[in-house]
């Protein structure tokens, strides 16, 4: 008894003390009692990275179809911490470093290099030494997790985004919930030991797109969603636009979960903006449906002259394969690129060791209408 109440008296002369600014908080102990509870320090908006909806430490989760702008989202957010902005689309940031790691499995540093210069022109920013690329060289999740482990034992970071989640996945089956919760609790631990949010760009399931967004849409179901404390969905608007809608927050206000936002998005810079508008979660399926059919409708046509033109031309390189793109579909730069990392991602397209794209043989096209993944190398 007497231990208690020194424990007890120990913890308040902590918290009661004069302490520097920079101090560290005391430790909390691992049984408290509901008065010790009461008195520790902090309140619920310090637990935010960015309110109200990313926190401080742990994992979270940002989810999509193909070409929606998953990853350039991400990679907006590390941009923007990095240069230690205080709001990221109007919403307040919290941060610590000011630094940001951004994990690619699927971009090399070729195409990473274009795209964050793009990002960062169109936020009026110059790249700096505080966002770090990590491009793993083996797809491994036990020596992924010890770059990443080192990195941050170097030099601590608010934000690692890991893109994407299907590559560190350590199980063998995505809709196994016991394998998919020992990936993010292998994650979330190390995320907790440096005190950062790790924040997994992801896919939606292709019977998902066009639907109102939910977590069993995202690929690896409740095994993955019940353990982030947050999971924003991107769906496609008319044009431009973009929905963000939660599916899962934890001390997300519920308007916030109950309404989408409604962004745009600049096919040049790769910019997000917020609009003043919201759109009601339930809703979005009405709003989707007139867009999703012209996008499947333009990616099966890019499908059709990729293959085309590799077979024909016995493999592309990637300028070559660019330009076909553009000058066929008459679209942009940045959309033909776009098409080719989505087609890669998917695996519809190799590269070859000489470096240009070839067909991949294992996919026939009878399967096009069963393909689940599309946002590839060069973004999504």
């Amino acid at each position: 008894m007497n231990m208690l109440v020194t424990e007890e008296q120990n913890l308040e002369n902590k918290q009661g003390s004069a302490e520097s600014p920079n101090a560290e908080p005391a430790a909390i102990p691992t049984v408290i009692t509901a008065r010790q509870l009461a008195n520790i320090e902090g309140t619920t908006n310090e637990r935010f990275l960015l309110e109200p909806f990313l926190p401080i430490i742990g994992t979270a989760l940002v989810a999509g179809q193909p070409d929606t702008g998953k990853s350039q989202f991400a990679r907006q957010l590390a941009i923007i911490i990095s240069h230690g902005v205080n709001a990221f689309l109007g919403f307040p940031l919290k941060l610590t470093h000011s630094k940001a790691i951004y994990l690619a499995t699927e971009d090399d540093p070729i195409s990473c290099k274009e795209l964050q210069i793009r990002q960062h022109s169109g936020l009026g920013l110059v790249p700096n030494e505080n966002l770090r690329f990590i491009f793993p060289e083996v797809l491994d999740q036990r020596a992924i997790l010890q770059t990443l482990d080192t990195a941050l034992e170097a030099e601590p970071a608010d934000l690692v985004v890991v893109d994407s989640f299907s590559d560190v996945f350590g199980g063998s089956d995505m809709n196994s919930n016991t394998q998919m919760r020992q990936t993010v609790n292998s994650f979330d631990a190390l995320a907790k030991k440096h005190k950062c949010l790790i924040l997994f760009v992801h896919h939606i399931n292709k019977a998902a797109y066009g639907k109102n967004p939910t977590q069993q849409g995202i690929q690896g179901g409740s095994g993955l969603t019940q353990k982030v404390r947050l999971a924003w969905q991107i769906s496609p608007g008319e044009a431009n636009k973009k929905y963000l809608a939660v599916t899962k927050g934890n001390y997300c206000p519920r308007e916030f979960k109950e309404k989408a936002l409604v962004l745009t998005f600049d096919e040049e810079t790769f910019i997000f903006s917020r609009t003043s508008e919201t759109v009601e979660a339930s809703n979005l399926i009405t709003a989707q449906e007139a867009e999703m059919s012209r996008a499947e409708r333009e990616f099966e046509n890019c499908i059709t002259i990729v293959k085309d033109g590799l077979d024909s031309n016995q493999g592309l390189s990637y300028t070559e394969l660019t330009e076909l793109i553009m000058e066929k579909m008459e679209v942009s730069e940045a959309t033909a690129k776009r098409r080719i990392g989505a087609l890669a991602e998917a695996k519809y397209i190799k590269k070859g060791e000489d470096r240009n794209y070839f067909w991949d043989q294992a996919i026939d096209s009878s399967e096009y209408s069963d393909m689940d993944n599309a946002d590839g190398p060069v973004d999504n």
